[in-house]
């Protein structure tokens, strides 16, 4: 018999990884969202935009879980005259947030939760399927002065229920 998943699985690891992102990107000099948020991009010509992928399930036995998760975070820099390197900059401080352990914990206020306790930790999904993933879209339109760049990786988190 297959057990059930936990409905508050999906919101604890998004709450987890935006509040482990947050400092980082609270950090750059330009606004940053969540996909699927309001975007108050208008009039902002930098940005980013974090997304998350998952979590893909699967109950290897029973009551034991393997969570698969991608973390993708686009950068958005308006090309500076003076500072040239201003979008690598802004990429390199994203890209300071990957690589590492994400705690999982119980946000939230409501049954189940409890932000004090951590359920486990997203890893590095080790390579080749994990590997960090910078990608370069340079100038994407000739008459923008936007540079694009994603950052991407690949956690799991195994859990006993």
């Amino acid at each position: 018999m297959v057990s059930q998943p936990n409905p508050n699985w999906p919101r604890w690891l998004k709450l987890s990884i935006i509040n482990h992102f947050k400092p980082l990107l609270d950090a750059l000099p330009l606004p940053w969202f969540v996909e699927g948020t309001s975007r108050r991009t208008k009039g902002e010509q930098s940005h980013c935009e974090i997304r998350i992928d998952g979590p893909f399930l699967n109950e290897i036995s029973k009551g034991y879980w393997c969570f698969d998760v991608t973390v993708d975070v686009l950068v958005v820099t308006y090309k500076d005259t003076v500072d040239l390197l201003l979008h690598e900059k802004n990429v390199g401080i994203v890209l300071a947030g990957f690589n590492s352990d994400i705690p999982v914990m119980m946000w939230g206020d409501g049954p189940g939760d409890n932000p004090d306790l951590m359920l486990e930790c997203l890893k590095p999904t080790p390579p080749p399927k994990g590997d960090l993933i910078v990608t370069n879209f340079g100038q994407v339109e000739a008459e923008s002065r936007i540079l694009q760049s994603t950052v991407e990786q690949s956690f799991q988190m195994n859990l006993i229920t």
